[in-house]
This record gives structure tokens, sequence and C-alpha cells, in this order.
């Protein structure tokens, strides 16, 4: 938008008009306002006042049309044409684990067959007063019960493959309670009575193994 004043001199007087170059009809009411000052002012030319009143009228009108203009004005809404990346967040699947109990496999493995007791060695052991010991030679990890004939001395014991144990039992008091009985379960297992199910108590008693 552009305006420029124009100073026309008549009878010795300047007379103010204010051309405006823009869109038609935006500031008419300013230009006929500015028009009908002017003719005032020349029928009265010495009235250097009234040139001045026309001139600031027609000021304050075009800068009241364009306050109007740019409070009407739509300003564009920037727009990016480049859309935002979006980012999913990856899934990850949660890996599932199975809680075993022994429940689970207690119908294939509840019960299982109890060792010899030829795999364990009976010794008096020299590091331990002599005392009885038992010594695990079933090449496995085991759970030993032993039972005496007067059940005096009664106990179990777990032992790894190869180690030993004492009964801190001395050879004069074997003699007199008598010998064990052995019942060697792997480990993890205890001796029961085969047929009743309930744990061994006596020696010479038949036993199956079952799961602890």
């Amino acid at each position: 938008m552009h305006e420029y004043i124009q100073y026309k001199l008549h009878n010795g007087v300047f007379i103010v008009g204010i051309f405006i170059a823009a869109t038609p009809n935006v500031y008419a009411d300013c230009i006929s306002d500015q028009t009908q000052c002017n003719i005032q002012c020349l029928s009265n030319y010495r009235d250097t006042a009234c040139v001045s009143r026309c001139f600031s009228q027609a000021q304050n009108c075009i800068a009241s049309q364009q306050t109007n203009n740019q409070s009407n004005r739509v300003e564009p809404t920037a727009t990016n044409d480049l859309a935002s990346p979006t980012y999913e967040q990856p899934s990850y699947e949660q890996p599932s684990y199975k809680h075993s109990s022994k429940n689970e496999n207690r119908h294939e493995s509840e019960y299982v067959s109890g060792l010899s007791s030829s795999c364990v060695r009976e010794l008096w052991d020299s590091r331990f007063y002599n005392w009885l010991s038992f010594q695990n030679n079933c090449g496995q990890r085991i759970y030993l019960t032993f039972i005496d004939s007067r059940n005096q001395g009664s106990g179990s014991m777990h032992l790894a493959s190869s180690a030993s144990d004492n009964t801190g039992r001395s050879q004069a008091e074997i003699t007199k309670m008598g010998s064990y009985s052995l019942f060697v379960c792997p480990e993890g297992y205890s001796p029961v009575d085969s047929i009743t199910k309930q744990v061994v108590s006596r020696v010479n008693q038949s036993f199956i193994c079952k799961h602890q």
C-alpha cells in the first residue's frame, strides 16, 4: 500500500490533497471528507488553520482505516509441509516363565528305587577319634539313613560323591548297640517303607525312596 501528499497552490494558499494508491474504495470516505474540507478552505483561502485541519483530519482518517484493516486481516497459518515423524514404541514380547513345582513331576518320579548299601564304605576315621564314619562311593550325591537294632544311635546325613562323615560313635559303642542297617537314596529322596510309605524306623526294612 502506498500513499502520498500533494500540495496545490490556490490564490497564494497551499491546499492539501492526499492520494492513496491502494485497493479501490478502501479509503473512499477519507478522500471524500478531505475533498469537502478543501472546498471549505477555498472559500476562505487565507485561513491557514483550515488547511492544517484538513490535513490532520485526512491523516487521522487514514490511520484509523489502516488500524481497522490490520485488525481484520487474517494472518496465514504457518504450516510445516514436512510432517513430524512419528515413533512407535517397540513392543517386546514378555518371556513366559514356567514355574515348576515338585508336584508336576511326582507322577513319574515321586518314588524311585533305593541304592545298594554296598556303595557306602564303613571306616573308623582316625581324623575324628576313630569314630565310625560312612564314605559315599556311589558315584552320586546321596541321602543316607542309618538305624541300629536298638535305635540308640540312628541318624542320617547328606553325602557328596566320595565324601565321608562320622556318626560320633566309637567302636565300643557300636559293639554295644549292634550294627547299622543302611538305607541309601539319591539326593533329594528319603527312605520310606515300600508298603506303608511311612518313614523307615527299623532295621532290615524293605524300602523305596520318596521325593522330599
